[in-house]
């Protein structure tokens, strides 16, 4: 029996996305919760992964294509970094979480799709304490190059803002390494990964090793940390590491023997706080405005609100 938009009841909106809307729902039979998603093109099934959001199915109405996937219930793995102690996970949890990630992209990859929006936005999370992969709204095919500026932009590979024909895979690999650095130290290496930004001719110069040693958290990470960040930051994608190995290496290893001697100028455009206090205020800003294009439209049907954002042309 094909899948019909009344066979679930709408019970609020939990977030606005770029092409649509995330609706908590229930199915009238299960009464299961649900994510159902109403976006602006077709996506392809890539499920059978325990960390890759499963597709329940896709209903066409009026116009609309809605996708309807499991409902996570801690939410965006954002909002579990924000509201932690200092904007930041302890290694252990920060390891698990990792190795969940790269593994449901690394998935992706073998089966021929590339994700080019990864961010701590579109990973969720379950109340077991599983991330899920999700909004393969940008994903493209893994048999060419890509070209496209897209993606947001704190994420965004250098190559990717170059506007510069790039291996997508590679340009997630840098992605989750900036998710990884925010997980460890609570703010992105930088705001643009381009030469106008300081943070990034540091690390373009002397490597994302030598910024963590320039905010005074060489000490606070362990060396295995360190190389890892160091590996997935790597600005040329030719030298940068695989998703695989990226979820083979570990986040753990001995204490330093020798202790770093940091020296941290005053102001050089580099500091921690100003890019940690711009980032969540940009996905403030963000979130905001995607709250002021929502519309409620009541159906004359029956008495519950269905709330849309983009209008599709049938047969898109």
């Amino acid at each position: 029996m094909a899948a019909k938009l009344d066979d679930y009841v709408i019970q609020r909106r939990l977030a606005p996305a770029l092409f649509g809307d995330v609706l908590l729902c229930q199915h009238k039979l299960d009464w299961q919760p649900c994510r159902q998603r109403a976006l602006y093109h077709q996506l392809n099934r890539v499920g059978g992964h325990s960390n890759v959001l499963k597709l329940r199915e896709e209903i066409e109405f009026d116009g609309y294509l809605y996708l309807v996937s499991d409902f996570c219930t801690r939410g965006e793995l954002y909002e579990l970094v924000s509201s932690a102690t200092d904007g930041k996970l302890k290694s252990s949890v920060t390891q698990k979480y990792m190795r969940q990630i790269a593994s449901g992209v690394q998935f992706l990859h073998h089966n021929g799709f590339a994700h080019r929006d990864l961010s701590l936005e579109n990973v969720l999370v379950t109340d077991d304490d599983q991330c899920q992969v999700c909004d393969f709204g940008l994903a493209t095919s893994t048999a060419k190059f890509s070209q496209e500026t897209v993606g947001k932009l704190f994420y965004m590979a250098p190559e990717v803002l170059a506007g510069v024909q790039y291996n997508a895979t590679k340009a997630d690999v840098w992605s989750l390494g900036v998710m990884l650095f925010i997980m460890l130290i609570g703010a992105p290496p930088v705001e643009t990964a381009s030469s106008l930004d300081a943070r990034f001719r540091l690390i373009m110069n002397k490597g994302v090793r030598k910024l963590i040693d320039r905010w005074g958290l060489t000490d606070d990470l362990p060396v295995a940390a360190i190389d890892l960040l160091s590996d997935m930051l790597e600005v040329d994608p030719e030298q940068r590491i695989s998703m695989g190995e990226s979820r083979s290496r570990s986040l753990q290893s001995r204490t330093r023997l020798v202790p770093s001697t940091s020296t941290r100028p005053e102001s050089d455009g580099v500091e921690r706080s100003g890019c940690r206090l711009l980032f969540h205020k940009i996905h403030r800003f963000f979130s905001r405005r995607h709250n002021k294009r929502v519309m409620a439209v009541n159906h004359d049907s029956g008495s519950s609100k269905r709330a849309y954002t983009k209008r599709l042309a049938r047969g898109a």
